[in-house]
């Protein structure tokens, strides 16, 4: 009886995946969209039935697009198929949101690096030169259009040009890490939200003043300072791109904490929504505020500054 349910069911769930995929390719705008609802059938697959019968239908979905559909289809299978399955496991075991995001970061993180390295190795195709390439034809593209208004770009500027590129060359894994992270936070967002219409149990979000990350942060930070200030790093060196990286990762969680702290505070005290809204834009396009949100948030956790507040 539960076998002929698993071929109905998972028969529907597969017309209906191969169904969004194709909108998801075709159809613009729209297709953006459902694009993130591909992991849901088999999210729902992976709840419902044995890790097995998930990947039955994954096995079956990917057949029929070798046969039916382009190259892109093909990807798209690959990474959001194992992404339902990966967080169907995570929803089954009645897992946090936190470590469901992080499982979902690391399951993009992995398919990308995936894809990457397939692209260099079968299609001769270098995502990241090609953007490299994108870059410096819009800096070229940008002096020739200025040349012609008049205003020629100083070599000053030129510099400053040359080193953005640089910069975005080295922390090209952190771009990566945050575009996982917020791939995955979609996707769970909306396949969260199918799942308790489908009166699946989900647990929820924790509101964005009660986000608290681990106190571990910060002794990880206060070392990852000291082995930056004592250990000599040569700019073209690979640790140099580590450091760099880890920078970054630890200033965006830090700063997520301030933030955090920022709506909590304004929470207790009664404040409007308004003002965590201000902060967060004030922080965003005043750099000042930053290093000042990232210390609150080192503060924050260090000593639970919080639950010192009470609230």
């Amino acid at each position: 009886m539960r076998q002929a349910r698993f071929i109905t069911e998972g028969a529907a769930l597969l017309a209906i995946y191969v169904m969004l995929l194709f909108i998801s390719m075709y159809v613009p705008i729209l297709g953006t969209v459902v694009t993130f609802a591909l992991p849901l059938p088999f999210i729902l697959l992976t709840i419902r039935y044995k890790l097995s019968n998930a990947f039955v239908i994954f096995t079956a979905a990917f057949l029929i697009v070798v046969f039916v559909s382009q190259p892109i289809g093909l990807v798209k299978t690959v990474v959001f198929g194992l992404m339902g399955i990966v967080l169907g496991c995570m929803y089954k075991k009645q897992r946090k949101p936190l470590e469901i995001l992080i499982t979902g970061s690391l399951a993009y993180l992995i398919s990308i690096m995936l894809i990457y390295v397939a692209s260099i190795k079968f299609f001769n195709i270098d995502f990241i030169k090609q953007i490299q390439n994108m870059f410096n034809k819009s800096v070229v593209q940008s002096e020739k259009i200025a040349s012609v208004a008049g205003m020629p770009i100083s070599k000053e500027q030129k510099e400053l040009f040359v080193q953005m590129n640089d910069i975005l060359q080295v922390v090209f894994p952190s771009i990566l890490v945050m575009v996982s992270v917020c791939l995955s936070w979609i996707t769970i967002i909306i396949s969260g939200s199918a799942l308790k219409k489908l009166k699946h149990d989900v647990i929820p979000w924790p509101k964005f003043k009660d986000i608290q990350l681990p106190k571990s942060i910060v002794w990880y930070y206060v070392i990852f300072i000291l082995l930056s200030t004592f250990i000599k790093v040569e700019p073209t060196s690979y640790l140099h791109m580590v450091f760099s990286n880890l920078y970054v990762i630890f200033a965006l969680l830090l700063v997520l904490q301030g933030l955090t702290f920022i709506t909590f505070l304004a929470h207790s005290k009664g404040f409007t929504k308004g003002v965590p809204i201000i902060s967060f834009i004030a922080c965003m396009f005043i750099p000042m505020l930053f290093p000042l949100v990232t210390i609150l948030g080192i503060i924050d956790l260090g000593i639970s500054l919080r639950s010192k507040i009470g609230g």
